[in-house]
Protein backbone atom coordinates (compact mmCIF):
# COMPACT_ATOMS: atom_id res chain seq x y z
CA UNK A 1 0.00 0.00 0.00
CA UNK A 2 1.29 3.42 -0.91
CA UNK A 3 1.91 5.54 2.17
CA UNK A 4 1.23 9.30 1.99
CA UNK A 5 4.26 11.49 2.20
CA UNK A 6 4.71 13.00 5.64
CA UNK A 7 3.65 16.59 6.14
CA UNK A 8 6.31 19.16 6.93
CA UNK A 9 5.70 20.79 10.31
CA UNK A 10 6.49 24.47 10.49
CA UNK A 11 5.61 24.91 14.15
CA UNK A 12 5.10 22.79 17.22
CA UNK A 13 3.96 23.75 20.70
CA UNK A 14 4.65 27.38 21.52
CA UNK A 15 7.95 28.22 19.88
CA UNK A 16 7.29 31.94 19.39
CA UNK A 17 10.02 32.38 16.79
CA UNK A 18 8.54 29.54 14.79
CA UNK A 19 5.07 31.03 15.24
CA UNK A 20 6.26 34.33 13.84
CA UNK A 21 7.83 32.56 10.89
CA UNK A 22 4.61 30.68 10.23
CA UNK A 23 2.34 33.67 10.70
CA UNK A 24 2.89 34.81 7.12
CA UNK A 25 0.49 32.04 6.11
CA UNK A 26 -2.22 33.91 7.99
CA UNK A 27 -3.70 37.29 7.16
CA UNK A 28 -2.68 39.89 9.74
CA UNK A 29 -6.29 39.89 11.00
CA UNK A 30 -5.86 36.24 11.92
CA UNK A 31 -2.79 36.79 14.10
CA UNK A 32 -5.06 36.56 17.13
CA UNK A 33 -4.86 32.79 16.60
CA UNK A 34 -1.20 32.80 17.68
CA UNK A 35 -1.70 35.32 20.49
CA UNK A 36 -4.69 33.58 22.06
CA UNK A 37 -3.38 30.04 21.63
CA UNK A 38 -0.21 31.08 23.44
CA UNK A 39 -2.17 32.78 26.23
CA UNK A 40 -4.42 29.75 26.70
CA UNK A 41 -1.59 27.27 26.19
CA UNK A 42 -3.38 25.53 23.33
CA UNK A 43 -0.79 23.48 21.39
CA UNK A 44 -0.73 23.70 17.62
CA UNK A 45 1.48 23.22 14.61
CA UNK A 46 1.35 24.75 11.16
CA UNK A 47 1.77 22.06 8.53
CA UNK A 48 2.89 22.22 4.91
CA UNK A 49 1.73 19.44 2.63
CA UNK A 50 3.30 18.10 -0.55
CA UNK A 51 0.15 18.54 -2.59
CA UNK A 52 -3.00 20.64 -2.57
CA UNK A 53 -6.25 19.26 -1.16
CA UNK A 54 -9.77 20.64 -1.17
CA UNK A 55 -11.89 17.98 0.56
CA UNK A 56 -11.89 16.23 3.89
CA UNK A 57 -11.46 12.90 2.15
CA UNK A 58 -8.39 14.09 0.25
CA UNK A 59 -6.80 15.50 3.39
CA UNK A 60 -7.56 12.37 5.44
CA UNK A 61 -5.95 10.20 2.76
CA UNK A 62 -2.90 12.47 2.63
CA UNK A 63 -2.41 12.35 6.40
CA UNK A 64 -3.54 8.78 6.95
CA UNK A 65 -6.00 10.01 9.63
CA UNK A 66 -9.62 9.12 10.32
CA UNK A 67 -11.88 11.48 8.42
CA UNK A 68 -13.59 12.63 11.64
CA UNK A 69 -10.32 14.39 12.50
CA UNK A 70 -10.82 16.61 9.45
CA UNK A 71 -12.63 19.70 10.72
CA UNK A 72 -14.56 21.94 8.37
CA UNK A 73 -16.02 25.42 8.63
CA UNK A 74 -19.21 25.95 6.65
CA UNK A 75 -21.19 29.16 6.32
CA UNK A 76 -24.96 29.55 6.00
CA UNK A 77 -26.42 32.82 4.73
CA UNK A 78 -29.85 34.43 4.54
CA UNK A 79 -30.80 38.06 3.85
CA UNK A 80 -27.31 39.34 4.55
CA UNK A 81 -26.88 37.37 7.78
CA UNK A 82 -24.22 34.67 8.02
CA UNK A 83 -23.79 31.89 10.56
CA UNK A 84 -20.71 29.70 10.57
CA UNK A 85 -20.68 26.09 11.75
CA UNK A 86 -17.46 24.33 12.80
CA UNK A 87 -17.60 20.54 12.99
CA UNK A 88 -15.72 17.33 12.27
CA UNK A 89 -16.59 15.42 9.12
CA UNK A 90 -19.09 13.18 10.91
CA UNK A 91 -22.19 13.16 8.74
CA UNK A 92 -25.30 15.18 8.12
CA UNK A 93 -26.48 18.05 10.29
CA UNK A 94 -29.99 19.55 10.32
CA UNK A 95 -29.32 23.29 10.47
CA UNK A 96 -32.95 24.01 11.40
CA UNK A 97 -32.68 22.04 14.62
CA UNK A 98 -29.13 23.23 15.24
CA UNK A 99 -29.88 26.94 14.88
CA UNK A 100 -33.01 26.60 16.99
CA UNK A 101 -31.19 24.77 19.79
CA UNK A 102 -28.00 26.84 19.72
CA UNK A 103 -29.35 30.28 18.84
CA UNK A 104 -33.03 30.15 19.70
CA UNK A 105 -33.89 30.76 16.04
CA UNK A 106 -37.38 29.77 14.87
CA UNK A 107 -37.27 26.72 12.59
CA UNK A 108 -39.03 28.62 9.80
CA UNK A 109 -36.31 31.26 9.79
CA UNK A 110 -33.48 28.72 10.14
CA UNK A 111 -34.77 26.79 7.13
CA UNK A 112 -34.12 29.82 4.93
CA UNK A 113 -30.39 29.75 5.60
CA UNK A 114 -28.52 28.09 2.75
CA UNK A 115 -24.99 26.74 2.57
CA UNK A 116 -22.67 27.66 -0.27
CA UNK A 117 -23.93 31.15 -1.05
CA UNK A 118 -21.33 33.02 0.99
CA UNK A 119 -17.57 32.70 1.44
CA UNK A 120 -15.89 34.94 4.05
CA UNK A 121 -13.12 37.35 3.09
CA UNK A 122 -9.78 35.68 2.52
CA UNK A 123 -11.20 32.21 1.97
CA UNK A 124 -12.33 30.10 -0.96
CA UNK A 125 -13.91 26.68 -1.39
CA UNK A 126 -11.45 24.21 0.11
CA UNK A 127 -9.66 26.67 2.43
CA UNK A 128 -12.48 27.88 4.70
CA UNK A 129 -11.18 28.09 8.26
CA UNK A 130 -12.77 28.27 11.73
CA UNK A 131 -10.62 31.37 12.34
CA UNK A 132 -11.97 34.23 10.19
CA UNK A 133 -10.50 37.68 9.86
CA UNK A 134 -11.31 39.88 12.82
CA UNK A 135 -13.15 42.40 10.64
CA UNK A 136 -15.47 39.65 9.37
CA UNK A 137 -16.90 38.89 12.81
CA UNK A 138 -19.92 40.98 13.64
CA UNK A 139 -19.93 42.46 10.15
CA UNK A 140 -20.07 39.60 7.67
CA UNK A 141 -20.45 36.76 10.19
CA UNK A 142 -22.94 37.17 13.02
CA UNK A 143 -22.35 33.90 14.90
CA UNK A 144 -20.17 30.79 14.78
CA UNK A 145 -21.56 27.56 16.21
CA UNK A 146 -18.95 24.99 17.22
CA UNK A 147 -20.32 21.45 17.42
CA UNK A 148 -19.31 19.76 20.67
CA UNK A 149 -17.57 16.44 19.97
CA UNK A 150 -15.77 15.31 23.16
CA UNK A 151 -14.39 12.17 21.50
CA UNK A 152 -11.68 14.25 19.79
CA UNK A 153 -11.45 17.24 22.15
CA UNK A 154 -7.87 16.36 23.05
CA UNK A 155 -6.83 14.93 19.69
CA UNK A 156 -5.08 16.94 17.02
CA UNK A 157 -7.42 17.68 14.13
CA UNK A 158 -6.71 19.26 10.76
CA UNK A 159 -8.14 22.65 9.78
CA UNK A 160 -7.55 24.96 6.86
CA UNK A 161 -6.06 28.41 7.45
CA UNK A 162 -7.86 30.36 4.75
CA UNK A 163 -6.13 32.00 1.82
CA UNK A 164 -6.52 31.93 -1.95
CA UNK A 165 -4.81 29.93 -4.66
CA UNK A 166 -3.04 26.59 -4.87
CA UNK A 167 -0.53 27.29 -2.09
CA UNK A 168 -3.32 27.92 0.40
CA UNK A 169 -4.58 24.39 -0.24
CA UNK A 170 -1.19 23.02 0.89
CA UNK A 171 -1.18 24.57 4.37
CA UNK A 172 -3.18 23.60 7.42
CA UNK A 173 -3.05 23.74 11.20
CA UNK A 174 -3.15 20.80 13.60
CA UNK A 175 -4.76 21.67 16.91
CA UNK A 176 -6.79 19.81 19.57
CA UNK A 177 -10.43 20.05 18.58
CA UNK A 178 -11.43 21.51 21.94
CA UNK A 179 -8.92 24.32 21.46
CA UNK A 180 -10.83 25.73 18.50
CA UNK A 181 -13.79 26.75 20.64
CA UNK A 182 -11.55 28.06 23.43
CA UNK A 183 -9.62 30.36 21.10
CA UNK A 184 -12.69 31.64 19.26
CA UNK A 185 -14.67 32.22 22.45
CA UNK A 186 -11.76 34.06 24.08
CA UNK A 187 -11.41 36.39 21.10
CA UNK A 188 -15.02 36.92 20.02
CA UNK A 189 -17.02 36.28 23.18
CA UNK A 190 -20.74 35.63 22.85
CA UNK A 191 -20.55 35.56 19.05
CA UNK A 192 -19.22 32.02 19.52
CA UNK A 193 -21.63 29.31 20.67
CA UNK A 194 -21.03 25.66 21.44
CA UNK A 195 -23.79 23.16 20.74
CA UNK A 196 -24.04 19.41 21.41
CA UNK A 197 -23.98 17.17 18.38
CA UNK A 198 -27.50 15.83 18.92
CA UNK A 199 -28.94 19.36 18.70
CA UNK A 200 -28.07 19.30 15.03
CA UNK A 201 -29.67 15.94 14.42
CA UNK A 202 -26.75 13.82 13.20
CA UNK A 203 -27.76 11.92 10.08
CA UNK A 204 -30.93 13.97 9.79
CA UNK A 205 -32.59 14.39 6.45
CA UNK A 206 -32.63 18.18 6.07
CA UNK A 207 -28.91 18.81 5.80
CA UNK A 208 -28.57 21.03 2.71
CA UNK A 209 -25.57 19.01 1.66
CA UNK A 210 -23.56 19.77 4.77
CA UNK A 211 -22.12 16.27 4.79
CA UNK A 212 -20.72 16.81 1.30
CA UNK A 213 -19.13 20.18 2.05
CA UNK A 214 -15.49 20.18 3.10
CA UNK A 215 -14.37 23.62 4.26
CA UNK A 216 -16.86 25.89 2.48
Amino acid sequence: MHKPKPAHCATAGHDRAADRAAAFEFHHEQRYFFEVSAALKVPHRVVRHDRATSTCGEKAALLGWDVERMVKAVFFSCDGKVIGVVLPDIGKIDQKRLFHAALGMPAKQAKRFVCGGFVPAGMEAGTCTPFPRESSMGKDIQKIVVIDYPKIDHQFVDISVGGLGDDAHKVSVHIPYGGIYRILRHRFGESIVRAPLHSGGSHASHNHGLDHVTRC
